[in-house]
């Protein structure tokens, strides 16, 4: 089983119920909308067979025994079929345990059917087994989520039953006779995890609300990259001197810090150590230090009074006053780690609302936009032209005329051997088609910021991974010091793949049914948090299986805006760490355009 099948997995049994108005334990029905005893299961009824399709505006469910015509059961419009069935909308608080009572095939059956499944039912005297197959309307690449599973396209569900021997027993689901048969007749037996996997990644779009976006969109296609969900305007022309100015910042900080449950401010740590002890309170929580300019600092600690007293050495006479926010549930956590990664997230988005609300955070983790910029960047773009990147990155490094900097051939001797070497292989097109997507819709104004915030190598000669997966390095883009994509091939099986960062926020990972169409749209990708701390949390990676996979990775306007997001940032903290191994070549190539060299 897969990391990301045992992920959709957990999210298939938070957002999904099968409607029922019988006890629990019963066997479920469908809703009356679609009509009842779509399938029988007594040992003497025949094999039947149902589906529901979409015909236009409408919903049609059609049933059929064997041996026999097809025969229309019901049909509704699609907004009824919505307003029944959506995903997307609110369920019950009531949601019956897991482990409350077993699977039947009828459960299984209406869930598979009210999926857009095919379903096939045949009870036997001693059982049941229940035969689904996806239906293939184009909305998802369903042989491609077949093969991302290692398992064979045009493939079925298979899963089978014992009968219950009397009252009291229940059926019982037969855990080697459940998984997928091929179009070969191979039987393949799956855990129940990937099995939930497949139910969701192979049904059609239609189905419901919830499986479509209206941030998403191919740029192939015309799309506009999505809108981002971070702060976009830029802090420019700060005036610490005004206190008229600072003393409303001040204002706004005290606002928002009690309106987010901080209580506050206290002159100095004795002050919070005293509350905290007067009111029972844990030193484990979050934490805004509000300064005598108006800018502000969040964090979370595991200990106020250590935590805050560095902050009094740091920022001395500075400090304005400390604001708190207890926290219980992090308290109540172990280990640490455990305790810090739920502290994280709470952080993280303190520090985006805090962005949102235009306070000033001298924060350096989790800005869109940090206050200290790096200064070779802020020397190459203005915060005009930058706020205009960060609204539309394709269309303003569009717009943008400025050439590549003119090099000297000396200072890159070699470089253009292994770029000749990368292009008389098979997969060069493909390598610089993904460079060149990666730097037109990730990367702020490539042409300027080349050399001075990112690198580009070109087979530097570095593998990667465990011995037994080694993986040698093709490419890989790095901006500061940190790589934000990388392309690779295994070393044994010459397979190519690769991976790039991207913002959690601006991908909706704290969204399940994101996730879910993320995956619809991308087989067989990965999901991990980043290990890198330079970008600090909320930064995962996204690994593709293969080079077209990263490639329509980067056709997906939420993509990269996830990953343009991760880009501007780093761009802002610091200069190119990599530039001794980069490849300016290779950066022509990709961009089409060719510089002066001496």
């Amino acid at each position: 089983m897969t990391p990301v099948a045992l992920q959709v997995s957990d999210i298939v049994r938070i957002i999904t119920t099968v409607e029922s108005t019988e006890e629990a334990g019963a066997p479920a029905a469908t809703a009356s909308v679609l009509g009842d005893e779509i399938f029988a299961f007594e040992p003497t009824a025949a094999k039947t067979t149902a589906e529901v399709t979409r015909e236009g505006d409408d919903v049609v469910l059609s049933r059929w025994r064997l041996g026999g015509p097809s025969r229309q059961v019901e049909r509704i419009s699609h907004r009824e079929w919505t307003t029944e069935y959506d995903l997307a909308a609110e369920r019950s608080d009531e949601a019956q345990d897991d482990d409350a009572t077993a699977s039947t095939p009828e459960d299984e059956a209406v869930l598979l059917l009210l999926l857009g499944w095919r379903v096939s039912c045949t009870p036997t005297v001693s059982g049941a087994t229940v035969v689904a197959t996806p239906q293939r309307d184009g909305s998802v690449d369903v042989g491609a989520q077949w093969r991302s599973l290692d398992l064979e396209p045009d493939s079925a569900i298979e899963l089978s039953w014992q009968r219950p021997c009397g009252p009291q027993t229940q059926w019982n689901e037969i855990a080697d006779q459940t998984g997928v048969r091929d179009s070969h007749g191979n039987f393949i037996a799956l855990d129940g995890q990937t099995l939930d996997a497949l139910k969701f990644l192979l049904a059609p779009a239609w189905i419901s609300t919830a499986f479509t976006s209206d941030r998403e969109g191919w740029h192939s296609k015309g799309g506009h990259v999505a809108p981002s969900f971070l702060a976009s305007d830029f802090l420019v022309g700060v005036d610490d001197a005004d206190q008229e100015v600072v003393k409303a910042r001040l204002t706004k900080t005290d606002n928002w810090s009690r309106a987010h449950g901080m209580a506050g401010p206290f002159d100095t740590v004795k002050d919070v150590v005293a509350h905290l002890n007067d009111t029972g309170q844990p030193f484990v929580g979050c934490y805004l230090v509000a300064l005598a300019n108006g800018h502000c600092y969040i964090g979370e600690t595991v200990n106020f009074r250590d935590r805050l007293s560095t902050h009094k050495r740091t920022f001395v006479d500075q400090v304005y006053g400390f604001y708190v926010r207890p926290d219980a549930v992090a308290a109540s956590m172990s280990p640490r780690e455990a305790q810090k990664d739920h502290l994280h997230l709470v952080e993280q988005k303190l520090i985006h609302e805090a962005q949102e609300s235009k306070l000033i955070a001298e924060n350096f983790r989790e800005m869109a936009h940090p206050i200290d910029e790096f200064v070779g960047f802020t020397q190459e773009i203005q915060p005009s032209e930058a706020e205009r990147w960060f609204e539309d990155p394709v269309a303003a490094n569009r717009s943008d005329t400025r050439p590549l900097r003119a090099l000297e051939t000396h200072q890159h001797g070699g470089k253009q051997s292994k770029f000749s070497s990368l292009a008389s292989r098979s997969e060069a097109g493909e390598i610089v088609g993904i460079v060149h997507d990666y730097l037109t819709r990730c990367v702020p104004y490539p042409a300027r910021t080349e050399m001075v915030s990112w690198s580009l190598s070109c087979l530097p000669g570095v593998q990667r991974g465990d011995r037994g997966a080694r993986s040698n390095v093709l490419a890989c883009l790095s901006i500061s010091m940190t790589e934000v994509l990388t392309l690779l091939q295994n070393a044994e099986s010459g397979q190519c793949w690769g991976f790039l960062a991207v913002n959690d926020v601006e991908l909706g990972q704290d969204d399940d049914l994101q996730f879910i169409r993320l995956l619809r749209r991308h087989p067989g990708i990965d999901i991990e948090a980043s290990r890198y701390h330079e970008f600090g949390p909320g930064v995962s990676m996204i690994y593709a299986p293969n080079l077209p996979a990263l490639r329509r990775l980067l056709d997906d306007v939420e993509v990269t805006r996830a990953a343009a997001t991760v880009a501007l940032r780093l761009c802002r903290v610091g200069p190119s760490r990599q530039i001794n191994v980069h490849n300016p070549y290779l950066v022509e190539a990709a961009l089409g355009q060719s510089r002066r060299w001496t």
